[in-house]
């Protein structure tokens, strides 16, 4: 049962000032006489009593400081500012037969109709369409793809630090030039301790607790070849993150259908998340999925 709140003190302005008239015949020894509101005593009177129904108003309430001091005797975490909400969300594209589409920076979006809680979107995204008729498939020593859609996670290095590799297959459709870059989205199995990149409390310029090296292949043929950049939001696959591989000017269009990430050489040092020490390969939740990925920011609304 719910104790409600004591109250120390709940005298009113009105009960202060009918208190005061009651004294004031008393303590002027009868010379004041005139009590009424137009008397400038009385205004003085009630300018007293409503500065102090004001501190007894205070005293009332919970201060902040009280608040901080109260959590930390408990050994919970003081409140902390406000942050803007993040989130992913994946976009797609169902016109195959034009060009790849982007989606500006900035672009808004809200799940509620009347707009109240609107999100923009951090970077470009380019949204390639996939081939409906086919799937994602992820192979490291054989094929996982069954394993990732059941929800079973996959590791994607190997447990002794040595060299390992693995290949995603994205069915993209089309024959554009491709855009932007190719945004893939990693569910791994780490600690909470690891903020997703996306989110504010993510730790940024981590160094990769391994060396990581991306390429891209077209399945079938001999065509390969580096991307131009990565922009690896997993930190070396050791926390949730979205990674943007962007292709060179002559490398893949957008039919170029996988990308086989990582090939890892061993580290003497592999330092986890938050600089804590990582003693498990990188296990896959999560991964691959449509390509347009992008981030988005909760925007506050003005006016």
């Amino acid at each position: 049962m719910t104790l409600p709140p004591p109250r120390l003190d709940d005298l009113t302005w009105a009960d202060m000032m009918a208190a005061v008239r009651r004294r004031i015949p008393a303590e002027s020894d009868g010379r004041w006489t005139l009590h009424a509101p137009v008397d400038p005593g009385v205004t003085l009177l009630e300018l007293f009593a409503y500065l102090l129904e004001q501190r007894l108003y205070w005293l009332d309430q919970v201060p902040d400081a009280l608040v901080v001091a109260i959590l930390r005797l408990l050994g919970s975490d003081p409140p902390r500012p406000a942050v803007p909400a993040a989130t992913v969300l994946r976009l797609t594209a169902e016109w195959p037969d034009t060009a790849v589409p982007v989606v500006p920076a900035g672009t808004a979006l809200s799940r509620d109709p009347r707009g109240l809680i609107p999100f923009c979107l951090d970077d470009d995204v380019a949204v390639y369409p996939l081939d409906p008729s086919a799937g994602i498939t992820v192979v490291t020593d054989r094929d996982r793809t069954a394993d990732l859609r059941t929800g079973r996670p996959v590791a994607l290095l190997a447990a002794d630090g040595g060299p390992a590799r693995v290949a995603l297959t994205l069915p993209l459709a089309g024959a554009h030039p491709a855009p932007g870059p190719l945004s893939l989205l990693f569910g791994l199995d780490a600690p909470a301790a690891c903020v997703p990149s996306w989110l504010p409390g993510a730790v940024g310029d981590v160094p990769p607790p391994a060396e990581l090296t991306w390429s891209w292949f077209r399945p079938g043929t001999d065509r390969a070849g580096a991307f131009a950049r990565v922009d690896d939001g997993t930190a070396g696959l050791r926390r949730p993150g979205v990674v943007r591989l962007h292709p060179r000017p002559t490398g893949p269009p957008s039919t170029a259908a996988s990308c086989s990430p990582p090939t890892r050489r061993p580290s003497p040092r592999r330092p986890g998340c938050c600089g804590s020490t990582s003693t498990c390969p990188p296990r896959a939740t999560a991964g691959g999925g449509p390509p347009p990925l992008g981030r988005w920011r909760s925007r506050p609304r003005h006016g």
